[in-house]
């Protein structure tokens, strides 16, 4: 059984493979959704530890959902991880402002991914 469970909302199903095939060996439930609606659904359905959330998506950008889930009382403690290609001071900082806990720019390596992952478990 799963000690952890993460949910990862990434429209690019490369980097969402990557990132579950990653974390599964660690022993981690991914839950993937490819859209910020899915995500959103997930995150209310599965309540998971942790969010990953991607700053591009098809529907609505990553900054958005976060400020959704963060105003939302099931989701506003989970922590939320923004995992962008964008490395932009501008980009990080609105993520900052919605309320995600963290920003990794792509692509990210399995031990950064984790570390972040467990520094908010400890915390939890």
């Amino acid at each position: 059984m799963p000690w952890i469970t993460v949910l990862y909302i990434e429209d690019n199903i490369v980097n969402a493979t990557l990132v579950r095939r990653m974390l599964r060996s660690e022993d981690i439930l991914v839950i993937l959704a490819e859209t910020a609606h899915a995500g959103v659904d997930a995150a209310f359905e599965h309540l998971p530890e942790v969010i990953l959330v991607d700053s591009s998506l098809p529907d609505v950008n990553g900054i958005e959902v976060t400020r959704y889930l963060k105003d939302e009382p099931a989701t506003a403690n989970t922590p939320i991880l923004m995992v962008s290609a964008d490395a932009s001071a501008q980009t990080r900082a609105a993520a900052q402002q919605a309320g995600c806990d963290g920003y990794l720019v792509k692509p990210v390596s399995k031990r950064m991914l984790l570390d972040v992952i467990n520094g908010f478990a400890a915390r939890a």
